[in-house]
C-alpha cells in the first residue's frame, strides 16, 4: 500500500509540472517558431486523469433482510418506501437515482436521502416470496451519517405458524358458493370465507377480471416471539399513554388468476383467529372469556399505515379441547388484522451492560409476542429512554428475549429467556463464535484503461463483504480514517477460506462487482478498470 500512494504521489507531481509548462507563459520548444515566442501555438498530447472521487453521502442506511428464525439472508425481496401513506419522495440510490421501490437480490440493500431532502421517518414496506410482509421505520431524526439496519420477516412455516388457500371460479367477478380457507396447526390458527354472492374488487374499486380466485390465510402462534416479528411498525407507537399489544394476528390475502390482489367485497367476509386460554383479556390483567371483545386493527400493505377498525374481534366459546378460543369479526376488505389490548406505556429507562467481548458495532435485538426489532450500537453501556419506549411502543409490563448480533449476523450473547425491558438493567457478558478472527483494510484503486499507470484510490465507494458461500448478512466496511480510498473488515473468520467483497465505486461507467480476498489478516487492494477522462494543454505564443 505504501508502494501505490508513492507512486502516486510522484505521478501527480510529474503531472502537475507538465501541465505547468503547457500553460505558462516560458518558451515552447514545440512551436513553429522555434521556441522564440514568435510562432503558432500547437497543442500538446492528451493527458489521462484520475476520475474525480465520489462525493461523501450526507446520510446512508445500509441493511440486510433476513429471515427472523435463522437470520440468513433473504435470495429476494421488495422494498418500497412511504411517507404519511403515499410513495416517499425523499429516497435515492447511493448513486443518486430518486427511487420509491428497489429489489434487493441477496439480501443485501443501502440507500441515501435525495438533495434537499429531510424527513424525520420514512417507512420501508418489505415483502418477499414464502414470508409475511412487514413494515419497518427508518428514523433520522438522531443525525447519524450511517444508519445500519436488520429487517426480520417471519416465514409461513413452521411449528408457530399455520397457513392454508383455497382455490375456486368466479363468473363476473362473483363468487358462485363460498369460499373458505382454514389455516391450523397446533400453535396458530386462522379461518376466512367469503360467503356465496360476493363481488370481488381490486384497491381502486373495480370488479377483478379473473376467472379463477385463491384465498390464503396465514397466523401465528400469539404467544410465540416469532409474533413480534411479524408485526408491522407503526401498531405500537405510544399514543396517550398506552400502547397497542397483539393478542392475535391473522394475514388474509386474495389474487385472482390474473395476478390482481383483491382488496374489497360487495358484501363482509367473516375472518377469525385462535387465541390460547393463557391469553390476556382486553384489559390486560383479567384472563380471556366468552364475550370478550378486542380493539382490531388493519395494516394497508400499500399505504404501510396502520387503521383502527370499526368492528372489534368477538370472542366466542371455549373449544372442544379447552385449550383456545375463537375471536371472529366480519369486514370488507383484506389485509393483515391484529386484535389488540392497551396497555399502558413503559415510562422507564431500560439499561444494558456489556462486558467481555464486545463487537464495535453490533444490533441490540429486542424479540417478544408484541414486539420484534433489532437496533444498532455502539460501546459497552446501552440505555434505552422514555422517548425511545414511547416510539417503539414498549408497554409497562413488556418483556422480551435480549441478544446482540455481531457484525456478520451471529449472536454473541443472550438474555435467559424472557426479561423485563421497562425500568430493568441487564447485565451480559459476550462471547465471540468465532474462535478466531482477524481484521484487514482493503483499498479500492482505479485504474485507468487507457493508461494503466494512471490510478487513484477511491474514497466514498461502497465496500460490503460476507464469507464466500455462507447465507450470513453483509457486513458494511468503514473507512479507515486518514486513509483515503482504505475500508476495514472487521470480524473475519480466520478458519474461512474466502470472503467476498462487494465494491460500488460510485462512479459514472462502473457497475457493482465483487472479488474475494483471504481472511490472513494482510492488507489487500481491490483494482477495478475505468475509461479515465483525458486533457489537452495548448501552449502560448509569447510576448
Amino acid at each position: 500500500m505504501i508502494t501505490t500512494k508513492l507512486k502516486h504521489a510522484a505521478l501527480l507531481a510529474a503531472l502537475s509540472l507538465a501541465l505547468t509548462g503547457c500553460f505558462s507563459g516560458s518558451p515552447n520548444p514545440r512551436t513553429d517558431g522555434g521556441g522564440d515566442g514568435g510562432g503558432p501555438t500547437q497543442p500538446t498530447d492528451p493527458v489521462v486523469v484520475a476520475p474525480e472521487q465520489p462525493e461523501a453521502l450526507a446520510v446512508v442506511v445500509n441493511g440486510n433482510i433476513v429471515d427472523a428464525g435463522t437470520l440468513n439472508v433473504l435470495e429476494s425481496a421488495t422494498i418500497a418506501f412511504r411517507e404519511d401513506g403515499a410513495a416517499s419522495d425523499s429516497v435515492a440510490t447511493v448513486n443518486g437515482e430518486p427511487v420509491t421501490q428497489i429489489t434487493v437480490e441477496e439480501g443485501s440493500f443501502s440507500f441515501t436521502l435525495r438533495d434537499g431532502a429531510s424527513p424525520d421517518v420514512v417507512r420501508l414496506l418489505v415483502t418477499a416470496d414464502g414470508y409475511f410482509p412487514k413494515a419497518f421505520n427508518i428514523d433520522f431524526t438522531s443525525g447519524e451519517a450511517e444508519i445500519e439496519s436488520l429487517l426480520t420477516l417471519v416465514a409461513q412455516a413452521g411449528d408457530d405458524v399455520a397457513v392454508d388457500s383455497a382455490e375456486d371460479d368466479v363468473a363476473d367477478a362473483t363468487t358462485a358458493a363460498a369460499i373458505t380457507a382454514t389455516a391450523d396447526s397446533a400453535n396458530a390458527g386462522g379461518e376466512a370465507t367469503v360467503p356465496a354472492g360476493t363481488q370481488l374488487r381490486d384497491s381502486a374499486g373495480n370488479a377483478v377480471t379473473g376467472t379463477s380466485v385463491t384465498l390464503n390465510v396465514g397466523a401465528i402462534n400469539p404467544q410465540s416471539n416469532t409474533s413480534g416479528s411479524a408485526i408491522p411498525d407503526g401498531l405500537s407507537s405510544g399514543v396517550d399513554g398506552q400502547v397497542a399489544v397483539p393478542v392475535g394476528v391473522v394475514d388474509v390475502t386474495m389474487r385472482d388468476n390474473l395476478g390482481t390482489n383483491i382488496k374489497s367485497f360487495s358484501n363482509p367476509i367473516n375472518v377469525s383467529l385462535r387465541l390460547p386460554t393463557t391469553t390476556l383479556g382486553p384489559n390486560g390483567v383479567d384472563p380471556i372469556e366468552t364475550g370478550d371483545e378486542f380493539q382490531l386493527s388493519s395494516f394497508d400493505e400499500e399505504t404501510g399505515e396502520w387503521a383502527i377498525e370499526d368492528t372489534n374481534a368477538v370472542v366466542g366459546a371455549l373449544n372442544g379441547a379447552g385449550t383456545a378460543y375463537t375471536a371472529s369479526f366480519e369486514t370488507d376488505h383484506l389485509t393483515l388484522f391484529a386484535a389488540a389490548t392497551n396497555p399502558a406505556v413503559c415510562t422507564s429507562t431500560f439499561t444494558l451492560n456489556l462486558s467481555g467481548d464486545v463487537p464495535g458495532l453490533y444490533g441490540l435485538s429486542l424479540q417478544s409476542t408484541s414486539r420484534g426489532f433489532t437496533y444498532y450500537f455502539n460501546g459497552t453501556t446501552v440505555t434505552l429512554d422514555q422517548s425511545f419506549m414511547s416510539r417503539w411502543g414498549i408497554a409497562a409490563n413488556a418483556e422480551a428475549e435480549v441478544s446482540i448480533i455481531g457484525p456478520a449476523g451471529n449472536a454473541w450473547g443472550s438474555s435467559d429467556g424472557l426479561v423485563s425491558i421497562c425500568g430493568n438493567t441487564l447485565n451480559l457478558t459476550l462471547e465471540n463464535p468465532v474462535a478466531s478472527t482477524v481484521e484487514e483494510a482493503v483499498t479500492v484503486t482505479a485504474v485507468c484503461s487507457n493508461d494503466d499507470e494512471v490510478r487513484t484510490n477511491i474514497a466514498n465507494a461502497e465496500v460490503k463483504y460476507r464469507e464466500t458461500g455462507s447465507g450470513s448478512i453483509r457486513a458494511t466496511a468503514r473507512g479507515v480514517s486518514g486513509e483515503a480510498g482504505s475500508y476495514q473488515l472487521v470480524d473475519l473468520n480466520a478458519d474461512a477460506d474466502s470472503y467476498t467483497v462487494s465494491v460500488n465505486p460510485r462512479l459514472e461507467g462502473v457497475a457493482p462487482f465483487t472479488q474475494t480476498i483471504t481472511p490472513d489478516g494482510e492488507d489487500e487492494t481491490i483494482e477495478f478498470n475505468i475509461t479515465c477522462p483525458t486533457v489537452t494543454g495548448t501552449g502560448t505564443g509569447g510576448g
